[in-house]
């Protein structure tokens, strides 16, 4: 049934002793990379196979218009996070255009040679913040083997979601106040609005239940807006403390990349929350209280952040108090 997530508080967090006014960010993922090379960007047309777009000749103009925002996109990811292609060292999948059908998707299937990858785009979905979008899901499917179903599959929607929105802010600059830049669409129709909290809480599949297109692979695509708004929210109430753009903006993006190695095939909203939160704790407890009350609106329960050690010394009554209900947390 569905319900809001209520989760039993059985964590606690480990804190380093960090300067937790310095508005310092995680400087890069934790994820290895190597040196960049300049992109092979191949596009072939779903109609007859042939290429129609690469390096050495283009023109097909819809074909052309995929080939630039998939360098911008390059260009992102490798400027950004130093991590280039979808395997950190410059390797891109075929990419595909005119699909019949009106999406976009990466697509994956079994061959006899092992595992063929590849994009494919109706012309109407070649945006850019959909061909990021896309291109996300290649760079989690080779970093993070995982279940694309139930949670873990809302995750990686979520993830895609919010690098999209980080490629086109890089590209333009769009203030973070500026509701068009959270929204992901086709120009005529919009996808995702990060910046709209979900209607629903987590729906989670009953346990008759089987992940199917019917109920979208476990509410894949309608749970994933619990945790782009999160980031969303997140965001903005780094601004309302800091005044930072940049910063409200760059230490939650900091966090999801550097959270990408941690998380299990399974994952759920739970553990990518405590985990986010723990990892920012290392570098910035600024980050770490506005991502755990973005988590808390949206209805993942985590454990309280620890007191720091002058609120301690400030209220010896209180930290006794939280050292009788949790003492993990403090010992």
């Amino acid at each position: 049934m569905p319900g809001i997530m209520a989760f039993g508080q059985t964590h606690s967090y480990t804190v380093p002793n960090l300067d937790t006014e310095s508005l310092e960010v995680l400087s890069s993922p934790s994820i290895p990379v190597s040196i960049c090379v300049d992109p092979q960007i191949t596009i072939y047309s779903m109609v007859d196979g042939r290429v129609i777009c690469s390096a050495e000749e283009c023109n097909d103009p819809q074909a052309e218009r995929l080939y630039h925002t998939a360098v911008k996109t390059y260009d992102f990811f490798r400027d950004r996070f130093q991590y280039c292609g979808i395997d950190g060292n410059g390797l891109i999948a075929p990419m595909h255009l005119y699909w019949d059908e009106q999406n976009a998707a990466w697509t994956c299937s079994l061959a006899l040679s092992g595992k063929q990858c590849s994009w494919r785009f109706n012309h109407a979905f070649v945006r850019e913040k959909i061909v990021p979008h896309e291109w996300m899901h290649g760079i989690l499917d080779h970093l993070w083997p995982h279940s694309p179903f139930g949670e873990s599959g809302a995750l990686d929607e979520a993830i895609s979601n919010i690098n999209a929105i980080a490629c086109y802010r890089w590209n333009h600059r769009r203030s973070i106040h500026n509701i068009s830049t959270w929204r992901i669409s086709t120009g005529s129709e919009t996808l995702y609005d990060l910046s709209v909290r979900p209607s629903m809480p987590l729906i989670k599949l009953r346990p008759e239940e089987s992940p199917s297109q019917a109920n979208d692979m476990g509410y894949v695509h309608g749970n994933s807006l619990i945790i782009s708004y999160a980031f969303y929210r997140a965001v903005q109430n780094l601004y309302a403390k800091t005044g930072n753009e940049d910063f409200a903006f760059n230490g939650p993006l900091d966090v999801v990349w550097n959270v990408i190695p941690e998380l299990d095939d399974n994952e759920s909203f739970e553990g990518y929350a405590t985990k986010s939160v723990e990892i920012a704790l290392r570098t910035n407890r600024i980050v770490a209280g506005a991502l755990h009350e973005a988590f808390h609106h949206v209805g993942i329960v985590l454990p309280p952040l620890p007191l720091e050690d002058n609120q301690r010394a400030r209220s010896p009554l209180m930290a006794g108090r939280q050292r009788l209900l949790r003492p993990e947390l403090y010992y």
